[in-house]
């Protein structure tokens, strides 16, 4: 399964949001109604560590998480939760060993998207097994 995907399903196991809600871009068509989540993988901003030039043994991603919410307050808090089940330690997502999982910052404010929802956003980054 894809970074992106077991993030969206961890986000979903954790009741941050309904797993329908949650999109991966590019490619997805975001909802003009409600609740948002999407997930964009970004470079990794660290090599991936290898195992005797061959093969890797750990992969760095990165990935940008943008909350959607009609007003301020839902915004905040969709993006709070969302931020809070991204801060693992040794854990199994999806068959995946992450040995971290951590926000890089904390959820900003990103104005108004296409459907008047306030937009907040926080990236992400991993160190985990290959998937």
């Amino acid at each position: 399964m894809s970074f992106e995907l077991e993030i969206a399903r961890h986000l979903a196991d954790e009741s941050v949001i309904s797993y329908a809600k949650i999109g991966v871009a590019p490619g997805y068509e975001i909802p003009t109604t409600g609740d948002a989540i999407v997930l964009t993988e970004t470079l990794g901003l660290r090599p991936v560590r290898n195992h005797n030039e061959t093969r890797p043994i750990l992969q760095q991603p990165s990935m940008q998480v943008s909350c959607r919410a009609i007003g301020k307050v839902r915004a905040t808090a969709l993006a709070r939760a969302a931020y809070n089940a991204c801060c693992l330690r040794d854990t199994v997502l999806s068959g995946t060993r992450y040995l971290m999982l951590d926000p890089q910052q904390e959820p900003f404010p990103m104005g108004l998207d296409e459907s008047k929802r306030v937009k907040m956003v926080f990236n992400i980054m991993a160190l985990k097994t290959p998937s």
